[in-house]
């Protein structure tokens, strides 16, 4: 729904026809939309920072389990977490931490269509072929990077469900 409203927006923009000049001859409502436009998506970006920071999401960045791992047994994780490999028991925590991980990144989904309103925003403010071939390729691009966060975050719950935390045996 997003990337249909992003489209109409922009293709009604540069159809109506402003040119590579600036902004000066564009009309009043395409100045107020495209500085609203790119408000919002601004106070998205502060609101999924401010989010992903009370989550703790760069919190200890450097001491996380993974980060010591080699690309190929971070790979061989993704593998196991999509059900592309057999999970190792030895390596099922590690797969976890890292299904837990591809949950939690849902969270800076906001950050991300934040920046795509922004610069939606100031193609509309101030529209011009580069900057709408730009924003048109951005939009794209992260549509399908939000495919691919879907697909991942359901592969990671669907994995978190089949290997729950085990229960510690109390003496």
């Amino acid at each position: 729904m997003l990337v249909g409203a992003a489209a109409g927006v922009l293709i009604a923009v540069f159809v109506t026809g402003s040119d590579d000049a600036g902004n000066a001859g564009a009309p009043t409502w395409q100045q107020v939309l495209g500085i609203a436009i790119a408000v919002v998506g601004l106070a998205l970006e502060v609101a999924g920072l401010v989010a992903a920071w009370r989550a703790g999401w760069w919190k200890d960045l450097w001491r996380r389990p993974l980060t010591v791992l080699t690309r190929h047994q971070r790979k061989l994780l993704l593998q196991m977490v999509r059900g592309k490999a057999p999970v190792e028991p030895t390596r099922l925590p590690l797969a976890r931490h890292t299904a837990e991980q591809l949950v939690a990144q849902g969270q800076l989904v906001g950050i991300y269509v934040g920046l795509v309103l922004v610069w939606i925003g100031n193609a509309v403010l101030d529209p011009s072929t580069g900057r709408f071939w730009f924003t048109a390729v951005l939009v794209a691009g992260y549509a399908a990077l939000f495919a691919l966060l879907l697909r991942q975050r359901a592969a990671a719950q669907r994995f978190l469900g089949a290997h729950p935390e085990p229960v510690p045996a109390h003496p």
